[in-house]
């Protein structure tokens, strides 16, 4: 390296001349600028990554608080599994076990994963009672018809009874339902609650004498109830839905409430219109 003012070669690594005095200028080397300019464009790079990841934790977030459907929270989804059952037309004797038994008594049975095998069992039971029935000269009401399974008997006794009763009333007819609505209930009205769940493991706690079981069922029942007297309903929403009916002689154009509680790890409606409540709001 030469001094710019003396011209004298001062070689490398000197800030100053040794023979002028003068301030030399360190060139710096396209190694090291190189360098330099890549950890600039990396930590761009680190930026932007950075960036993107904020921003997809942001929509994420937007998505499951606001976007994400009603029909994804478990107590929304229990009163429409409920509603599309008529809604469709459906006739699927398991599926009504599990969300529809009986047209919706809520506050009797329960609907729901861990009441189903005890509403079959109980089915089942009247299903024998049923067909003893049939041997019977004396009836106390009706007739009884002897059915090979309790899905047949279900089929014709309960499910096909619904829709003959709603056409029996106003003709051909389509069920169809919005929900417009829902709001996490108050300690309070939580606390409420446990009237109807009360109301229902009264309900299990009599079956037995309702009908005659063997033991084993019996325990089954036993067990259940035990597990409903353990449960403290902590946490339950009010779902409002629009319910439109539209049949050739009447209509229904309603709103229902339904009260829908966490019992374990499931929910449940506890308290709300069954089908035939709606039926009884038809004008015509």
């Amino acid at each position: 390296m030469y001094c710019k003012k003396c011209n004298k070669d001062v070689g490398e690594g000197l800030s100053f001349c040794p023979e002028c005095g003068t301030a030399l200028e360190v060139e710096v080397s396209s190694e090291k600028t190189g360098f330099m300019d890549l950890l600039k464009k990396n930590k761009l790079a680190l930026i932007i990554a950075a960036a993107v990841v904020v921003l997809i934790g942001a929509l994420i977030a937007v998505y499951f608080i606001f976007l994400k459907p009603d029909g994804s929270k478990g107590y929304v989804e229990e009163v429409e599994n409920y509603l599309e059952y008529f809604a469709d037309g459906s006739t699927d004797e398991d599926d009504f076990i599990s969300v529809a038994y009986s047209g919706g008594m809520f506050g009797s049975y329960l609907n729901g994963e861990a009441a189903v095998e005890i509403n079959e069992l109980y089915v089942k039971a009247l299903l024998d009672l049923n067909n003893e029935m049939v041997d019977l000269d004396d009836y106390y009401y009706g007739s009884y018809e002897e059915y090979d399974n309790w899905k047949e008997m279900i089929s014709e006794s309960e499910i096909a009874y619904v829709y003959e009763y709603a056409e029996y009333l106003i003709g051909d007819w389509e069920l169809s339902y919005e929900v417009i609505g829902s709001e996490k209930l108050s300690k309070e009205k939580t606390a409420r609650l446990a009237t109807e769940l009360n109301d229902c493991i009264e309900f299990y706690e009599d079956m037995p004498d309702d009908v005659e079981m063997d033991s084993d069922d019996e325990d089954e029942i036993e067990e259940f109830v035990k597990y409903l007297e353990d449960i403290v309903i902590k946490e339950a929403y009010e779902v409002d839905v629009a319910v439109e009916i539209d049949g050739e002689d009447g209509f229904v154009e309603e709103t229902y409430e339904y009260k829908v509680a966490k019992l374990g790890d499931e929910w449940v409606i506890l308290k709300g219109a069954g089908i035939f409540d709606i039926f009884e709001d038809i004008e015509y």
